[in-house]
C-alpha cells in the first residue's frame, strides 16, 4: 500500500533529522510506512549509522524484507546508541533474522528487538538465540 504525500513528507523530514543527528529525535515512530522502496530504507539505515541520539526505533508493519533487515543490521553494527528496535509484522524471514543476529554479536547495547510476525522460523530463531 502506497503512503500518502503527508506520510512521505514526514518520512523525509524524519530521515533528515536523523541524518543531522538532531538531539530532539530520540524516538522514531514509522509504523505502517511502506518501505518496499529499498532506496528509502537504505537512506534511513545510513542515517542511523552515525546518529547518537535515537534510542528507540518503531518499524511495525513496514514491509521490511530480509534486505531491509540486512541494511538495518549494518547500521546497528555502527550505532551503539539504539536500545530498542521494534520490527513486528514485517517480512524479515530467517535470512533477515540471521543478519540481525550477526549485528547483535557486535552491538551489545541493544536491549530489546521485537520480531513478532516475521516468519523467522527455527533457523532464524536459533541464530538470534545464539547471538544473545
Amino acid at each position: 500500500m502506497a503512503i500518502s504525500k503527508y506520510q512521505q513528507r514526514h518520512l523525509q523530514k524524519t530521515i533528515k533529522k536523523i541524518k543531522r543527528n538532531d538531539s530532539s529525535t530520540t524516538e522514531v515512530v514509522l509504523n505502517g510506512f511502506d518501505f518496499q522502496s529499498e532506496t528509502t530504507f537504505a537512506n534511513l539505515a545510513i542515517s542511523l549509522m552515525n546518529n547518537t541520539h535515537v534510542k528507540i526505533l518503531y518499524l511495525h508493519g513496514c514491509n521490511i524484507t530480509a534486505k531491509g533487515a540486512y541494511l538495518l543490521a549494518f547500521a546497528l553494527r555502527s550505532n551503539k546508541n539504539i536500545e530498542h528496535v521494534w520490527l513486528n509484522d514485517n517480512k524479515i524471514g530467517s535470512t533477515g533474522a540471521d543478519a540481525l543476529a550477526s549485528a547483535l554479536l557486535v552491538n551489545r547495547n541493544l536491549l530489546s528487538l521485537g520480531l513478532r510476525q516475521n516468519s523467522i522460523g527455527n533457523r532464524g530463531g536459533k541464530a538470534l538465540l545464539r547471538a544473545v
